[in-house]
Parts: C-alpha cells; structure tokens; sequence
C-alpha cells in the first residue's frame, strides 16, 4: 500500500505472533518455486487481505465504454488511472478492529493470478479469484 492519504489498495496484515502462518505459506512458495510452478521473486512475502483495491475501478459509462462527458475536458491518460482514495479515517477507524480469530485454517486453495470481473448489467460489481486446485490441511 502507497501512501494511505492516495491509495488504490488497502489491505490488512495477519498478527502471527507465532509465525506459524507466515512459515507454512513459505514452504508452499517453496515447493511451487522448486517445481518450477512459479517464478521465484526476490521479495518477501506479504501475507494480507485485501480490504478495498480500486485498480480495476477505472472511470467507465453504464455500457462499459468512457461517454464523451468523461473524457472532455480531461486528460484521456488520466481517465485510464485507478481510483485513488484517502483511506486515513477507514485505517484510524479500524486500526483495532479484530477481522478473524481463533480459526483453524482448513485448506490451501491455488488461484489463478489476476481477479476475474463480474459484470452485472454492464457494471463491473465484484472480482473474484478463479480457484485451480486445494488441498485439506489435516
């Protein structure tokens, strides 16, 4: 996440006190990556959830298409920018919130990269992650 006062994602990080979590998804990564199933990045793994991300929430029309009354005026790059918000007060209003606790983590779902859109009458109302294989935890 960018700068919170002009953010296009917000997300919230896991309290792993134990670093249980953070270590399984590490050896996950691992075995992926030795199987040559994903590329390995020399980055750390940022274990979130993703609470509001607006880089799909492009300005658009009803039909999908930029009408004219977006675009005039304006620089057409710039209707082609994501969403930036100021997510200060949401991040002071629930910086104590508890999103989950004390939940046993059941299984390990692999999704595709990229959320795909759900459309509604032109209208882009969700994006989900396309599911390609789990596995139980026992």
């Amino acid at each position: 996440m960018g700068s919170p006062s002009s953010t296009t994602v917000l997300y919230a990080m896991p309290e792993d006190p134990a670093s249980r979590l953070h270590n399984l998804c590490t050896a996950i990564r691992e075995i992926f990556e030795s199987a040559d199933l994903l590329v390995h990045e020399d980055r750390p793994l940022l274990l979130h959830a993703t609470i509001i991300n607006t880089i799909s929430n492009r300005p658009q029309g009803h039909s999908g298409k930029k009408d004219e009354s977006q675009v005039r005026g304006s620089n057409r790059r710039s209707n082609r920018r994501p969403k930036r918000i100021d997510a200060t007060e949401l991040i002071g209003k629930y910086a104590q919130f508890e999103w989950a606790k004390d939940f046993r983590v059941e299984m390990v779902s692999i999704c595709k990269m990229g959320a795909e859109k759900i459309v509604d009458d032109g209208i882009v109302i969700d994006c989900v992650y396309s599911e390609l294989c789990y596995v139980d935890l026992p």
